[in-house]
């Protein structure tokens, strides 16, 4: 009965183990995926379209390393994901805030035309 027990317990442990090494190699594909989300709601499929979708092809073959058990290789690809994805957030980040810089100055233009105009008459 006690030999019953220890195995039952060994195979729950080695079990328990096996998760926690699939668990431990997602870390870094889930910080990718999560940077890639934040690219995509900062508008990166059209301002920064080339690195956010590097950032894809790089988490992809994260995937693929992962299914292979190239556990190294896999962190470093998605870790290169992680960091592609998050030059496309500030990329596009970047673009729109030039965007609204481009608005101000417009805007402030059409004022100091209004008031030279006002000034004038």
């Amino acid at each position: 009965m006690r030999a019953r027990w220890v195995a039952i317990v060994t195979g729950v442990l080695v079990a328990l183990a096996g998760c926690a090494s699939t668990t431990k190699h997602k870390g870094p594909l889930v910080m990718a995926e999560t940077a890639i989300a934040q690219a995509e709601r900062s508008d990166a499929r059209e301002l920064a379209a080339v690195e956010l979708e590097r950032a894809r092809r790089k988490l992809a073959e994260a995937r693929s390393a992962v299914r292979e058990e190239d556990y190294e290789q896999a962190r470093r690809l998605a870790e290169q994901a992680e960091l592609d994805a998050e030059l496309a957030d500030l990329k596009a980040r970047t673009a729109q805030s030039k965007q609204a810089l481009d608005a101000v100055r417009a805007s402030i233009d059409r004022l100091i035309d209004a008031l030279r105009e006002d000034l004038n008459e």
